[in-house]
């Protein structure tokens, strides 16, 4: 099933998986913070060896961004989708049981690389099953996403004083996916786009205007991620206010970001509207930035912390939908070099900003994530139009006598 512009936004059991399975994604990614602090305390491990989880988990973000087009193509969307249920579950099970440092490092990489593959191939076929309404789509998928963001450390705090311990919140993203399987079992996503005849993609080249909006989708995740690693610290530093309080404030960021993604589901009710909405949302993510890093008030930053929150919410959606839009029917390749700019964003992005802030301090290092932006918005620009139909006005043709 595909849609058209002037169908109904229909929600089938394949768009149910689809946002189920991006929750379950979404769950893992920021579960693996909080996890991460109680890991090193537990095993004694340097902040090094910490960080380097993540590293593991972005590297194999950009292995999923190289691959995925290729294992689309040879493994078909269904088989590959089933490889990657089973991986991504072997991944959190494998950080479950892990004893030692080598093991949880091993299951990050492997829930980078499969966790990250499943976000692609879920995306890719939510864009061609929806097709001009794959804007209402991926903002109503990052929802579910969002909503794990708060859920995560809820459930690391109430699962780690329990008998089941930390090691069941990675547990619970296993059971998740098993059930998704055996639910969804008989659902047969669609198969990549054919691409559009007489143009540069028929074959198999991605125009200019789509590698450019591709590296928009890698840049305003990261502009995403500088400021969920260097919020709170941006927070501490410009108001002064504690530490503690201002890491615990991160939530409203989160929480401004879940209620961002549910208005943005409302806005994109009308097609063609992704490239204006994106242009907002960035330029409200700019002044919620600027008001943080600019603020000595502790109030007026946390009003800036929810605007940029707000904004930030639906920059990866939107931007991906651009992306996808533009391609011609390459549907997987433009969603794997997305992957791939997203994982290098997320892997250079925070470590920039934190060099940065070593040298001169957090506040100037947090220029990175408004440099960032400030270049989004100059991609979005240069990119051209969104790939969806506009309406025409009408002309009255005088007819000859």
């Amino acid at each position: 099933m595909t849609t058209s512009a002037t169908s109904p936004f229909v929600r089938s059991r394949t768009t149910v998986l689809g946002y189920l399975t991006i929750a379950v994604f979404g769950y893992c990614l920021y579960a693996l913070g909080p996890v991460l602090a109680v890991v090193q305390r537990n095993f004694g491990i340097s902040y090094f060896l910490m960080s380097a989880h993540s590293s593991f988990w972005a590297v194999g973000t950009v292995v999923a961004g190289l691959t995925f087009a290729r294992l689309a193509r040879v493994l078909g969307r269904t088989r590959l989708l089933r490889l990657c249920f089973v991986a991504t579950a072997s991944g959190a099970a494998l950080f479950a049981v892990g004893n030692h440092v080598a093991v949880t490092l091993t299951a990050s990489a492997l829930l980078g690389t499969a966790g990250s593959l499943l976000q692609t191939c879920t995306f890719a076929v939510l864009s061609d099953h929806h097709g001009s309404r794959r804007d209402r789509a991926l903002v109503e998928a990052n929802i579910g996403a969002s909503a794990a963001a708060v859920l995560a450390p809820l459930a690391l705090g109430g699962l780690a004083a329990g008998p089941l311990g930390w090691r069941a919140v990675m547990a619970l993203p296993v059971l998740a996916l098993i059930v998704l399987g055996l639910v969804f079992r008989r659902v047969e996503p669609p198969r990549s786009a054919t691409p559009t005849p007489g143009t540069g993609s028929a074959d198999g080249r991605m125009s200019t205007r789509t590698w450019l909006l591709c590296a928009l989708v890698g840049i305003v995740v990261g502009v995403e991620f500088c400021l969920v690693f260097y919020g709170a610290q941006l927070l501490h530093s410009t108001t002064g206010v504690d530490t503690v309080w201002a890491a615990t404030a991160m939530a409203l960021f989160f929480a401004a970001e879940l209620l961002g993604r549910v208005v943005g589901s409302g806005l994109t009710r009308r097609p063609g509207r992704s490239r204006r909405l994106l242009a907002g949302t960035l330029v409200l993510s700019i002044a919620g930035m600027l008001l943080l890093w600019l603020s000595r008030d502790p109030v007026v930053a946390l009003v800036g912390l929810m605007a940029a929150g707000l904004g930030i919410a639906n920059l990866f959606p939107l931007a991906l939908t651009l992306a996808l839009a533009s391609a011609q029917g390459l549907t997987d390749r433009a969603a794997a070099r997305s992957q791939f700019f997203v994982g290098t964003a997320i892997a250079l992005g925070p470590l920039v900003l934190g060099l940065l802030s070593d040298r001169w301090g957090v506040q100037r290092g947090f220029l990175t994530a408004l440099l960032l932006a400030a270049v989004a918005l100059a991609l979005l620009f240069t990119g051209g139009s969104d790939g969806f139909p506009r309406r025409r006005r009408k002309v009255d043709v005088k007819q000859p006598e």
